[in-house]
């Protein structure tokens, strides 16, 4: 099951509001760690006691949350990992640990690698809890009980994987396929391939499966909805109280490590949340539905492309919050994110909110306009750059919105109920104000702009290489000093993922994500270069306009057709590449992924072609043109 069908099956049970409702959707993103569940907190009125969203300095939200602020009752529902993604994670954390007793790491260490996996995604510490004898267990609390099961549990898991390794290794060595010669790292690429198949793994990871669905049966008696093999599909409830209801909602979306061994959090993909939640500095319901997302990465190389899940979201949402930290403004990830929003056509959506603002201080700023020209300074570079990237229009919309739409936030984790708080509570009543503007009707006028159709196809193959030689580096298939090579262990871990059609992603592994960033780059920088206008060139507010429709438009197209090409109709050949094992399968299965998938599929002289076109990227062209000839563009 895919995003977009969980999202479907939320939907299902608690439906969201449309369009004709007057309710405005807001669709937050930002760093780890920036303040992005902080912020949502304030906007619903709930604090620290109240306990949701969860936050925290690591990485906290890892489910898609949407929070609709509405007068009624309160309702909710979660939405829970299919089993295959479960065992995926499972068997990752499983040979990690066993990785871990290899390499002869101490005992607390392995622990650690077997109950959080490491992108921080799957914490199976929440659900099992991290065991521990200190005290005896009561019986009569239940956590308590959970967390003893957990420590007899754990510790039979590494007696176990210790038995597993030393198996291994003496195959290794019966087999011929290691020796005292062999480096360590070929060493850990052999033994991975084998414990995958070790019979006593896929036995933990059966038991830990089956632990993991007793314990929901455990915690969620009741309202908890399950698939034909028992496995839990969605948890529902309604609630007339409000402490009740969220206390609820902490089992599902916390991570308070007094409730480790009880949490549900890891198994959650989705959660919906619907109530009479409002600020605390304000008296009235906003009608507004939040949509918090995983946080961004904080490296260039893992903030290339924004996930597809959330590039989807783009098209749907009324207004995009971009939360920063304004210690540290403007870094990788929300430049990145700013960047493709506007290159998507929905610049005219973009919000900047800075959190920390209290934090920022120097002996080069010493009063309150240097502290704000210090932060302001640092977008304006970032507009520059992208301006330079994707056109003068683009760069001038982008600032004309966020002269009016840039918020300087400080101590959002406070009730905010102090004399000093009175700017940031001014700045967010001003952005709520915001928030529930409607955007006027486009007037595109009667001109439109007309292309070469060469051109067109010479952007689109650009963009492709491009995409490709970034991969190839990514891979470690061609090597360059400013490309880092991705782990061996990432790039196994994505063809798992791609083969089972789980997720398009992992960490910031994006094969799809990329390829539609590098479209939707070269579609922008192709909008705003027309050969002429029909009817001459329309006023700039028009012109952006025109070019913002233009690659909305066609965004829809490409990421289907991305999503077609790369996910669901290669599984087979993801397959083959997860299955490569033996002497030298790091570098052959990497080689095979590129050369055998990403080359033949989406090169300009792609070898495979797509339906009735000869190539992706002559698919690509048309789903351009036939968008454009929709908005009256012409191409010659």
């Amino acid at each position: 099951m895919s995003g977009e069908t969980f999202y479907g099956l939320r939907e299902m049970v608690l439906p969201g509001p449309s369009q004709t409702t007057g309710y405005r959707s807001v669709l937050v993103i930002g760093t780890t760690g920036a303040g992005k569940s902080t912020l949502i907190r304030q906007l619903m009125g709930t604090g620290g006691g109240d306990g949701f969203p969860a936050t925290s300095a690591s990485k906290t939200t890892v489910a898609e949350t949407e929070i609709l602020l509405a007068p009624g009752a309160y309702y909710a529902v979660a939405t829970f990992m299919p089993l295959v993604e479960v065992r995926s994670y499972l068997e990752e954390n499983v040979i990690n640990a066993a990785l871990g007793i290899f390499d002869d790491r101490p005992a607390p260490e392995v622990r650690i690698r077997l109950l959080d996996h490491v992108d921080q995604r799957f914490r199976l510490r929440y659900l099992l809890g991290e065991g521990g004898m200190a005290e005896a267990a009561d019986p009569d609390d239940l956590p308590s009980q959970l967390r003893g099961n957990t420590e007899a549990i754990l510790t039979q898991i590494h007696t176990l994987l210790e038995e597993a390794v030393t198996t291994e290794l003496s195959g290794m060595l019966d087999t011929g396929d290691a020796n005292a010669d062999t480096v360590e790292e070929e060493l850990h690429v052999l033994l991975k391939d084998r414990l995958v198949a070790n019979s006593t793994i896929v036995e933990i990871i059966e038991f830990l499966a089956a632990e993991i669905k007793a314990r929901v049966e455990l915690l969620c008696p009741t309202d908890v909805v399950t698939s034909r093999d028992g496995w839990p599909l969605y948890w529902r409830c309604q609630r007339e109280d409000r402490g009740e209801f969220l206390a609820e909602l902490r089992r599902f979306g916390g991570n308070d490590a007094a409730d480790f061994g009880t949490l549900l959090t890891p198994l959650i993909n989705g959660l919906r949340v619907r109530g009479p939640f409002h600020p605390r500095w304000a008296r009235e319901i906003p009608y507004i539905m939040v949509i918090d997302r995983e946080g961004l990465g904080h490296t260039p190389d893992s903030v290339s492309s924004l996930p597809s899940s959330t590039t989807r979201m783009l098209d749907e949402v009324d207004t995009i919050i971009i939360v920063d930290n304004a210690q540290q403004p403007m870094q990788a990830a929300p430049v990145a994110a700013m960047r493709q929003i506007a290159a998507a056509g929905h610049g005219d959506k973009l919000i900047l909110c800075f959190s920390h603002f209290e934090m920022v201080h120097g002996p080069n700023l010493p009063d309150l306009n240097a502290r704000r020209g210090h932060v302001i300074a640092s977008v304006d570079q970032v507009l520059s750059a992208i301006g330079n990237e994707l056109g003068w229009a683009t760069e001038r919309l982008l600032r004309q919105r966020l002269d009016r739409n840039l918020y300087l936030l400080s101590r959002l984790n406070s009730d905010l109920g102090d004399a000093g708080d009175a700017d940031t509570v001014a700045e967010l009543r001003w952005l709520l104000g915001q928030l529930r503007v409607e955007g006027e009707p486009l007037d595109l006028g009667s001109s439109r702009p007309i292309y070469s159709e060469a051109k067109l196809a010479h952007a689109v193959d650009d963009a492709i290489a491009s995409y490709l030689r970034f991969w190839e580096l990514r891979l470690g298939v061609a090597t360059d000093p400013a490309i880092k090579p991705a782990h061996w262990s990432k790039i196994k871990s994505l063809c798992v993922r791609y083969a089972r059609r789980s997720n398009d992603e992992y960490e910031s592994m994006r094969p799809a994500g990329d390829l539609l960033a590098a479209l939707t780059d070269a579609v922008r920088s192709f909008a705003a270069q027309p050969d002429r206008w029909s009817e001459g060139l329309p006023d700039e507010d028009t012109e952006q306009q025109i070019y913002d429709a233009l690659t909305r438009s066609v965004s829809t197209d490409l990421r289907r057709l991305v999503n077609d090409r790369l996910f669901l109709d290669a599984s087979e050949l993801w397959a083959e590449a997860r299955d490569v094992a033996g002497p030298n399968s790091a570098e052959r299965r990497a080689d095979m992924v590129y050369r055998k998938i990403l080359e033949p599929l989406v090169g300009p002289g792609a070898a495979i072609g797509l339906a009735e076109y000869s190539s992706f990227s002559e698919a690509v062209a048309f789903h351009i043109r036939s968008q454009g000839t929709e908005l009256g563009v012409s191409f010659l």
